[in-house]
């Protein structure tokens, strides 16, 4: 029975501190260094429409940029991007050299327009809808 006591004791405590929870904003100021610098350096032509800064847990912050033009870009609590999705092309620049190989030998009229970072592998969609996974040496693992 104690040990129940414990465990209501520290879900009472847990639950209100995950519902801290987001906070919408469009202040870029708000933003870790590095996600305003990956914001101005790739998108710097489109303004933001706005921010969601999200809290989990209370030790792990997420950001997620939306543009105005419809591009969504999701940041870790470190400022590093780990997916891009909009209807205009992801930067060639944001896209590893083996992914872009790939599609300009096999899918040479297609844009990539969505890339999302994994732990082992790297997701893109193209401007077809076709998805393809590769993992991080560079192979083809899925096509979707």
């Amino acid at each position: 029975m104690k040990r129940l006591g414990i465990v209501g004791i520290a879900w009472c405590m847990t639950v209100p501190a995950a519902a801290i929870g987001d906070k919408y904003t469009q202040d870029v100021s708000l933003l870790p260094d590095a996600c305003r610098t990956f914001v101005a350096t790739y998108y710097g032509d489109t303004p933001v429409a706005h921010i969601e800064i999200d809290r989990v847990l209370c030790w792990d912050t997420g950001y997620e940029v939306i543009l105005t033009d419809g591009t969504n870009i999701e940041f870790t609590s470190s400022g590093e991007w780990k997916d891009i999705e909009g209807e205009r092309a992801v930067p060639a620049d944001l896209i590893p050299g083996f992914i872009r190989k790939y599609v300009q030998a096999h899918y040479k009229a297609e844009t990539v327009r969505s890339i999302e970072k994994e732990r082992r592998a790297y997701s893109i969609e193209l401007s077809n809808g076709l998805e393809l996974t590769f993992n991080h040496k560079g192979k083809l693992i899925e096509v979707d």
